[in-house]
């Protein structure tokens, strides 16, 4: 929401020297629950006066700005309209998200509040702690990203995880106001890990998949990082294009580009131990079964097995020959076969 006025409230005495009224903190209360930000635009023509800290109070509180437009008026309507365009944008991503969940996914996560909830909780925590962790000089958005990446593999499947985690990178990179090649390299990071990820049947499976996306990122990232660098060719005066395959300049960003992919692929290397762990809570929390499980589940040592096998033993007999038969027709029609076992 946009105000634009030469200020708000009414003038009096005392510590708080503007009075917005008895309806504002019930106002507040309506515009958080609506998700709504107020910016306020200033138009007053003068340095200071006494009704701007009613405008002040309403953006802060509403989690908005306050723009003076009397002294930068050119920025104050660049600064909005580059909020405005980067909220459309990321309104637009997620409504293409709701779009497909809606009409070509799963329809009950968007009806379901406690599911929904869920998946919200997941992707604004990734953006919230992507933000966060690059704000340092080592620079770890990957490992929030590379984590959220598997978990929305191992609970909604791989197309709407794709969908999903490049929506998040493009809000990070907004966010961050990244370059391409920053992109790029969350996207290599997330995409690789989900499309990698396959079934989980063993504890080092997701092991494999960080240090395999962790060369795979850490190639896009030299490689991106020479295209959109122009280190290959340098121009002279007058003349055409010189190659400058070795020199200080091309071996001195190379070396930098290095480094970078290194830390990049340690930072998936770390999310995908840390992932290790925390599947058994991933799996309780949303209440999904990894090919892990399943397996753990049918371990002919199993106490209910066990003690099936004891009590009837021609009925556990049996129902291992029907399992093993169920698993071969489902495997052949490409479904889960150890979910039917």
């Amino acid at each position: 929401m946009v105000v634009v006025g030469w200020g708000a409230g009414r003038f009096q005495s005392g510590p708080r020297p503007v009075y917005l009224g008895p309806d504002y903190d019930r106002a507040v209360r309506a515009l958080a629950r609506a998700n709504t930000s107020v910016f306020s635009l200033d138009i007053t023509q003068a340095d200071r006066h006494t009704l701007e800290e009613g405008l002040q109070q309403l953006a802060d509180d509403t989690g908005g700005l306050y723009i003076r437009t009397y002294l930068f008026p050119e920025l104050s309507v660049d600064k909005l309209a580059r909020v405005t365009a980067y909220a459309g944008m990321i309104a637009a991503l997620y409504l293409l998200c709701a779009s497909y969940i809606f009409f070509v996914d799963d329809r009950d996560l968007l009806y379901d509040h406690v599911r929904l909830a869920k998946l919200l909780t997941i992707i604004v925590g990734t953006i919230c702690l992507g933000y966060a962790a690059s704000s340092d000089q080592w620079r770890g958005e990957l490992v929030p990203l590379v984590l959220a990446s598997i978990i929305c593999a191992v609970v909604y499947g791989r197309e709407l995880a794709l969908l999903l985690m490049a929506a998040a990178c493009v809000s990070l990179t907004l966010f961050l106001g990244s370059d391409l090649s920053q992109l790029v390299m969350m996207a290599a990071a997330c995409f690789s890990c989900i499309l990698l990820l396959g079934r989980i049947r063993t504890r080092t499976h997701l092991l494999f998949v960080g240090a395999t996306s962790a060369a795979i990122t850490m190639l896009t990232v030299v490689g991106v990082g020479i295209v959109t660098g122009n280190t290959m060719t340098a121009v002279s005066p007058g003349t055409d294009l010189e190659p400058v395959f070795t020199g200080p300049a091309f071996n001195t960003v190379v070396w930098e580009l290095i480094k970078s992919a290194v830390w990049a692929g340690f930072s998936i290397i770390v999310s995908a131990s840390i992932m290790t762990p925390l599947l058994p809570f991933v799996e309780k929390t949303f209440g999904v079964q990894t090919d892990l499980s399943l397996l753990e589940l049918g371990d002919a040592s199993h106490p209910l097995l066990r003690r099936l096998a004891q009590r009837a033993p021609g009925t556990y007999n049996h129902s291992i020959n029907v399992a093993s038969i169920a698993e071969a027709a489902a495997v052949e029609i490409g479904a889960n076969g150890l979910l039917v076992r």
